[in-house]
């Protein structure tokens, strides 16, 4: 058996549950209601949503002999 520190062979297996995290608290803010969200700067654009794949109304048909 190697030699260990005595610290070492009491340690807990480390377990799957995350550790505690601690949050500093940032302040007071006030929170606003707008009717519609503020105009972004003229330079920038969101990208288009790329066109969903053409869906077929009715199942093909099969060829019977």
């Amino acid at each position: 058996m190697p030699n260990r520190p005595r610290n070492e062979e009491k340690q807990p297996a480390p377990s799957n549950e995350p550790r505690e995290t601690r949050l500093e608290p940032v302040g007071e803010i006030v929170v606003e209601h707008h009717p519609a969200p503020p105009k972004g700067p003229p330079n920038k654009t969101i990208h288009p949503r790329r066109p969903l794949p053409p869906v077929p109304d009715r199942r093909p048909e099969t060829k019977q002999d």
